[in-house]
């Protein structure tokens, strides 16, 4: 395109890819025409100035994305880094606590080795490289993403096996403490190391897994794209149910789900007037999502259009019946029973 009569920045003074700086000029006039100071369809000539700026300009932009990018990275690398931190901080705290717990009780006839002190120093000795050494050995096998029965195995026989080496760190403590300890056998120091080992490395991937649970909801909720639909993130009429997780709810449609920040009560407001009934104190179902119900005994559930199963409690069971939605239904000796929902 030809330009007449407008003062353009010559080509070779733009930003390239490796960086430098804008032609002032050019930036002014594309920072104008992008905030509306500047009318692109004034006259011809603006016109045409403005097109021919942006083409210029737009190395510029592909810089300043580039920065942008960077800097957004970096803040992630530094939000994982902090979280490494501090959960390793959480993770030797608790292991700080259980070992002092541990040096007061004396486990294994220990409590006969000598003062309280002792017994602490020596627990605190064995609970905070343990901690590094099976908790290194959870992160792994979390990291995997396994099934639950080959992450449970996986670090069952991962303990088993550290264990092992962990114990000469051990036996080499406790011996320099209580030099008579020489006398238990290797075997003695394995077993009563497993037994302690397991319990607690339980308890520590179960914590991590909440962890990682929680942190994966807020990404969810984070990175759930905005709509026009408001909280939701889809219409009143489009939504199925309505499922509490933590401190979030799920957001079930026909065709997806979306969790979102906010208890039940806020979302159940943002349906407005949709046919639906709070038939838990975690689910909101809808009229129209309900195929069948199922009773179990005195337990009854709601299966959904979607496939999914919600429990009515046994305060609103009565409700259920009283607002229509089923007909009338009997259990005998505690078996399933199905029961249509009556139409509208």
């Amino acid at each position: 395109m030809r330009i007449v009569d407008a003062e353009m920045p010559e080509p070779d003074r733009g930003v390239g890819l490796a960086g430098g700086d804008c032609d002032e000029y050019g930036e002014k006039i594309c920072n104008r025409v992008t905030h509306g100071n500047l009318s692109a369809s004034g006259t011809p000539r603006i016109q045409q100035t403005a097109q021919a700026c942006a083409s210029n300009c737009s190395p510029t932009g592909e810089w300043v994305r580039r920065r942008a990018n960077r800097n957004y990275n970096g803040l992630m690398s530094e939000a994982r880094r902090s979280d490494f931190l501090r959960d390793w901080a959480v993770d030797l705290a608790i292991a700080s606590v259980c070992a002092i717990f541990f040096g007061l009780i004396g486990p294994f006839g220990s409590y006969l080795n000598g003062p309280t002190w002792q017994r602490v120093v020596f627990q605190l000795a064995c609970f905070l490289p343990g901690t590094l050494l099976f908790g290194s050995l959870i992160r792994v096998v979390l990291r995997l993403r396994l099934n639950p029965a080959m992450t449970w195995m996986s670090i069952f026989l991962g303990v088993v096996i550290l264990n092992a080496p962990f114990q000469i760190w051990v036996v080499s403590i406790a011996v320099s403490i209580w030099p008579f300890l020489k006398i238990l056998r290797p075997l003695d120091w394995y077993l009563q190391g497993l037994i302690t080992a397991l319990p607690i490395v339980l308890g520590f991937t179960l914590l991590m897994q909440a962890r990682l649970h929680r942190r994966q909801q807020a990404k969810e909720a984070g990175e759930a794209p905005p709509t026009a639909f408001g909280l939701l993130g889809a219409p009143p009429s489009a939504v199925l149910c309505l499922q509490m997780e933590d401190h979030y709810v799920r957001v079930h449609t026909a065709g997806n789900s979306r969790l979102v920040l906010a208890t039940l009560n806020q979302a159940m407001m943002a349906l407005e007037n949709a046919d639906g009934l709070q038939v838990h104190r975690s689910w909101w179902v809808a009229r129209k999502a309900v195929v069948r119900a199922v009773t179990e005994g005195r337990n009854l559930r709601l299966q959904l259009v979607n496939g999914i199963t919600a429990p009515v409690a046994r305060s609103a069971v009565a409700i259920v019946r009283e607002a229509g939605w089923l007909t009338n239904e009997s259990s005998a000796g505690g078996r399933s029973t199905e029961t249509e929902i009556l139409p509208l």
